[in-house]
This record gives structure tokens, sequence and C-alpha cells, in this order.
């Protein structure tokens, strides 16, 4: 389906709500493992939220332009579906996102594993 169909993000509101209902849908018993153990540990959650809340802009698809290319076609059940290839992770600037994450520690890391 990846290679068929084009996907958007849904805004900056959006995605925000979404994420926060995640973190929610783990608070309280539903958030518990059979043994009745936190899956996640609540208080460390949301102070990692309340830091990264910043970056859902980045995570959004740029106003106006095109990140997909279509790059051909695949016959599958006698229909012709065009693939598309995405830009989205390609940039230098994502890469750097990525980098930064990966390499610098965070204030919630363990200074034990340093």
């Amino acid at each position: 389906m990846a290679l068929h169909c084009r996907r958007s993000t849904q805004g900056v509101e959006e995605t925000t709500q979404l994420i926060e209902r995640l973190i929610e849908s783990f608070a309280g018993v539903r958030g518990r493992d059979t043994l009745g153990v936190p899956l996640i540990d609540q208080r460390r959650m949301q102070a990692i939220w309340e830091s990264q809340t910043k970056h859902v802009k980045c995570l959004q698809d740029p106003a106006g332009v095109a990140l997909y290319t279509q790059t051909g076609t695949m016959k599958k059940g006698g229909v012709d579906l065009p693939v598309f290839r995405c830009a989205r992770g390609s940039t230098s600037l994502e890469c750097f996102h990525l980098h930064l994450n990966r390499f610098i520690p965070g204030t919630l890391a363990n200074p034990g594993l340093f």
C-alpha cells in the first residue's frame, strides 16, 4: 500500500491531540501488563512529552511542496496502479534531527550509562 498511496500529515493541532490521547491510553489500569506492571512511567513520559511537544511542527509536511513523485506503474489484478516515491525522510534537515536524537544525551538519560 505504501507504494501506491500518497499520505500526508494531519497538522500540528491534530497530531498533538493524537499523541496526547496515545499517552493517556497508557494511564491507569489500561496501561498495565497482565501482572499489573505499568508499561510506561507516566511521570517520565509526561516530562519527555513536554520537552518534545515543540518538535511536532517539525514532523509536518511543508505546505505547497509535492512530497511524492510517480516512478512508474504496477499491474495488480488487471489494474494499473501508480508507484510513488516519497521524499519524506530524505532531506539533510531530517537527517540532522535524527542525528541529534541519537547522539546527544538528553536530561532524562541515565548518567551511569556514560
